[in-house]
């Protein structure tokens, strides 16, 4: 099970020879490990770099070192040029800063190494949105990662697709009220879709206190702004008189009919039953 981050780990000028760095660089992929670690004047050698390289390769963004510092630990090109490759193929990872000052390494390569870290870092919104889709399936985990980097820039999507993933338990432990304070953000910032589902959140009372009447103002405000679900769930709680005065049939097609020229798959079907009463 991994375990929780912690700020940093600092092992310099401890006596440790390159297999135990290796294993510890090992460890702190598979566990969870750290955020920082310090291995400088330590015989790490290019092993380090190495065992880096195939934890990127094998873990991608699971591994949660940001900053690596190797101060004259006898690094040479060869770990050097391997890491950056894994960084380059990777394409997301975690890691911002790796100090290798106090070691032998031609400068042409750790510019390439710079470049690496640079891509990483540089990733947009987009990026880690259209990655997170792509590794859903295959790594939930890596992909929750992926979106929490995406939230951590500004995006708003991003908000929505990581509450949806709370709510379901999909990569990460499920939690119901974490998924709602991530739709709040989305709505506080004026985004459709967090209104829509932090409405229905509030319908049936998923990570909240069940209140129709916020349910109701929130799928007013996400349909005044064109969101086909809160337009269509609008309706749902006109025609079973939830949160209003009274049933109201005909305010209920009315929100049908415009969720169906907003592409909403249920509407066509409601309002076809309901024509046929």
């Amino acid at each position: 099970r991994r375990g929780r981050l912690l700020p940093a780990l600092n092992v310099a000028d401890n006596n440790l020879g390159a297999e135990s760095c290796a294993k510890l660089i090992e460890a702190i992929s598979r566990n969870g490990g750290i955020k920082e670690l310090d291995v400088s004047q330590n015989e790490a050698s290019c092993r380090i770099l190495n065992t880096l390289a195939e934890c990127l390769e094998k873990y991608g963004v699971r591994c949660p070192l940001e900053r690596l510092v190797c101060q004259g630990c006898g690094v040479r090109d060869g770990g050097v040029r391997r890491l950056a490759q894994a960084m380059e193929k990777q394409g997301f990872h975690n890691l911002t800063h790796i100090d290798l000052r106090s070691n032998s390494i031609d400068k042409k390569l750790l510019v390439e190494l710079n470049e690496a870290l640079t891509k990483g870092i540089s990733a947009t919104p987009r990026d880690l949105l259209a990655e997170a889709g792509r590794v859903k399936e295959i790594d939930p985990p890596a992909a929750a990662i992926l979106l929490q980097k995406a939230t951590r820039k500004g995006s708003i999507q991003a908000l929505n697709v990581l509450a949806e993933f709370y709510q379901q338990g999909c990569g990460v432990e499920k939690d119901l009220a974490k998924a709602v304070r991530l739709y709040t953000e989305a709505a506080k910032r004026g985004d459709a879709t967090g209104m829509a589902c932090l409405g229905d959140c509030h319908l049936t009372g998923e990570g909240v206190e069940q209140n129709y009447l916020k349910a109701i103002e929130l799928f007013r405000r996400a349909a005044d702004l064109g969101e086909p679900n809160a337009t269509f769930n609008l309706g749902m709680c006109y025609l079973r008189g939830l949160g209003v005065r009274e049933p109201d049939r005909n305010k209920a097609f009315a929100l049908f009919q415009r969720a169906k020229e907003l592409g909403q798959p249920l509407a066509i079907k409601l309002i076809d039953r309901l024509k046929a009463k």
